[in-house]
């Protein structure tokens, strides 16, 4: 499927199961996720995927060449899902293994993540995802995750994460913090965003040594906590400081 445009919809009070409001899976190129709201569901909003089999040429089965934008997705959680077993793991935009993808100018706010980009398949990379300029606030686990939730899943290469404002993220303590690097992120690049810790202390969380030739460069980081520590966990280590610590290349 080619030239999709799915726009100024809105898709609300969804029970899912294993399913997400708006996907694209598998051959689908050149397509416009715009001006959509989604809100108040029990599983994704809205999920570009690929790796899953559904085109029967592997070169073809990515969502690729889409444009994600001027969405507001609110109040998404998996949690009261009974697939998911009282998880927070329910992205307001997720990028499953898709590629050259631009996610631009939306709001996602009291998610579980606000935006995720990673890939659920082993030796896969989801790639070439642009996230600019999207305002990401006060969701439960983390603001932006790149990377595969765990050893077993696949990664994220040459994502550009720049001018976004992540805002108040990890309400539940979950040391998500505002970006989180989970595994097998590498050679992307992370510049000019805002990070403001609320709630939690946590800035940034980059969880494993699989994440490699990543930059950071010209973000803002402020903690308005109660606790004064600024906390970073960096490759699986945990450090506190009482200034604001700047990585740039790992």
């Amino acid at each position: 499927m080619e030239n999709i445009e799915i726009s100024r919809n809105l898709l609300e009070n969804l029970t899912l199961g294993f399913s997400e409001a708006l996907t694209l899976n598998g051959n689908v190129k050149d397509f416009i996720v715009n001006a959509n709201t989604i809100r108040n569901v029990d599983n994704i909003g809205i999920d570009v995927i690929g790796f899953e089999k559904v085109a029967p040429i592997e070169k073809y089965d990515r969502a690729r060449e889409g444009l994600i934008s001027e969405n507001h997705i609110y109040n998404v959680s998996s949690y009261s899902n009974p697939a998911y077993k009282h998880e927070y793991s329910a992205g307001g935009i997720y990028v499953d293994g898709g590629k050259d993808v631009m996610i631009e100018h939306n709001v996602s706010s009291h998610n579980d993540l606000g935006i995720e980009i990673a890939s659920e398949h082993y030796g896969k990379q989801t790639s070439n995802v642009q996230v600019i300029r999207n305002m990401i606030y006060k969701n439960r686990f983390t603001g932006i995750s790149i990377g595969g939730y765990d050893k077993k899943r696949g990664g994220t290469i040459n994502t550009l994460i720049e001018h976004n404002i992540l805002y108040g993220n990890d309400t539940m303590n979950m040391d998500g913090g505002q970006l989180l690097m989970q595994y097998h992120a590498t050679h992307n690049t992370i510049n000019n965003n805002v990070m403001v810790s609320v709630k939690s202390n946590l800035l940034l969380a980059n969880l494993h040594y699989s994440n490699k030739y990543n930059q950071l460069n010209h973000n803002v980081y402020l903690n308005k906590s109660r606790d004064k520590a600024n906390r970073w966990i960096w490759k699986g280590k945990e450090i506190e400081s009482s200034t604001i610590i700047s990585p740039r290349l790992f």
